[in-house]
């Protein structure tokens, strides 16, 4: 069924013909019933962020995977990336992102060239959006993914792939985390007061819109296999390093394997995300021990998991909800609700199910391994930190520098070049990437297997 705003923008047309006398009132009402929020009078807006070099295959290579839906095909196949800065890789140079690792592992098994275009960008919406002014920065004549901007929207994204690659054989998207608010979901008490629950309620209502999408998507590519990758567990449980609370008015007592530097490295993350929502830092510009003293109790970081988990488990269970409105096969067994969810943190979430591709199956979830050691300030993050410099050279993502200049050219306030320049802090580094190469490859191994595979789940 068609948003409200998305019949509002169908209307536009007509109501500029109205007289200018009516107009306004007519406005008025429209806003009333919620047609004027969001992007109803917005243009589209289409942009191409990256076309990569072709994959061939290595002369080595033993074919192993072919299209279901066109196994006959021999031509170079398309895949088209949508969706935000997951999607597009933030940090990663373009040989990293993990799109382009599973264009050549693709390309290896499929005995194909395969060209990969991205219209993927940091920031990007799935739907909701707050600035209908929004757009992609241009520096050079080039729109820059780095460089956040809530439009085009995921679902922008896939009219305008349709229009130029209605022929892609694979559409890889993404999209929830910028329209629940990333550092809603990553800042903790007491600077960000947004309680799990709400957390889990914005969540749930990207399913319903996830749900569109990709019933939109599947009539647009036509032999198509769609893979919706979700995202991973933002902190954890071991993303708590930090002093636990006092006892009896006794001297906090530093938690099992911390230290000092891992004290002060959090702080400094802490610091950055605290920066990036505008919000008073005083509090944390203190030293964390001296926090938990004064406060007698545990340091905000230690709490900071919740939102996240909520994030996490009512994503996936909602992405898997809409996948099953869009396909005929859920492996059996009905597709779970979507509703909010917000269990005790670091529970295990249900894998997906993953068949063989066909006309009436061929929407599947990607995840990653969900490892509190992987998340962001654990001691095995796969997770970018907060550059660090040190004398003469900064510790940072392999893009810091190149992106921070195109920071300086695109804004010209100070603050918006700092918050600009460290975005990719918190997205899947290179370990983390390659985790989302492997589960894609995992997941082709089974939709498009050329003999008859057995019932495989995605890893």
């Amino acid at each position: 069924m068609p948003s409200l705003t998305r019949n509002a923008a169908n209307m536009s047309g007509t109501i500029s013909t109205l007289p200018m006398k009516i107009w306004p009132w007519l406005a008025l009402v429209m806003c009333a019933l919620g047609l004027c929020s969001g992007s109803a009078f917005a243009q589209p807006q289409c942009f191409v962020t990256k076309t990569f070099n072709k994959f061939d295959p290595a002369s080595d290579s033993a074919p192993t995977l072919a299209n279901p839906l066109a196994p006959s095909l021999k031509s170079t196949l398309k895949i088209v990336v949508l969706g935000d800065s997951v999607m597009w890789g933030d940090g990663l140079k373009p040989k990293e992102k993990f799109v382009a690792l599973f264009g050549q592992n693709l390309a290896n098994l499929t005995g194909r060239s395969v060209l990969v275009t991205s219209f993927a960008h940091s920031g990007a919406r799935l739907h909701h959006i707050d600035d209908p002014h929004s757009t992609l920065n241009f520096v050079g004549g080039q729109p820059q993914g780095d460089l956040d901007s809530e439009r085009p929207t995921t679902e922008e994204q896939s009219d305008c792939a349709a229009a130029q690659q209605p022929d892609a054989e694979i559409v890889l998207l993404d999209g929830c985390i910028n329209d629940v608010g990333a550092t809603k979901i990553a800042l903790p008490f007491p600077f960000n007061w947004t309680p799990k629950e709400t957390i889990a309620d914005d969540t749930a209502a990207c399913g319903p819109e996830m749900n569109a999408l990709l019933g939109r998507v599947t009539t647009q590519f036509k032999y198509a296999t769609i893979a919706v990758v979700n995202y991973y567990r933002v902190v954890s449980k071991d993303s708590t390093v930090l002093f636990a609370a006092q006892v009896n008015g006794a001297p906090p007592v530093q938690k099992k394997g911390s230290s000092p530097s891992q004290v002060d490295r959090l702080a400094q993350e802490q610091n950055k995300l605290l920066y990036m929502s505008g919000k008073n830092q005083q509090l944390m510009n203190l030293p964390l021990s001296q926090t938990a003293q004064e406060n007698g109790r545990e340091a905000a970081l230690q709490l900071w998991d919740t939102n996240s988990e909520a994030f996490l488990s009512t994503s996936q269970t909602c992405f898997n909800w809409s996948i099953g409105g869009v396909d005929k096969e859920s492996g059996g067994s009905d597709p779970p609700k979507c509703a909010p969810l917000y269990p005790p943190p670091n529970h295990a979430v249900a894998l997906s199910y993953v068949g063989l591709a066909s006309a009436d199956s061929r929407v599947f979830l990607a995840t990653v391994p969900d490892d509190p050691e992987y998340a962001f300030g654990a001691r095995h993050t796969h997770l970018w930190h907060l550059p660090v410099r040190f004398l003469f050279w900064t510790f940072a993502d392999d893009m810091y520098s190149t992106r921070k200049k195109l920071c300086k050219q695109a804004f010209t306030d100070t603050a918006e070049q700092y918050k600009c320049s460290i975005n990719a802090i918190a997205h899947p580094n290179v370990t983390g990437a390659q985790f989302y190469d492997r589960s894609l490859v995992t997941l082709f191994k089974t939709a498009w297997a050329t003999s008859t595979p057995a019932v495989a789940k995605t890893q």
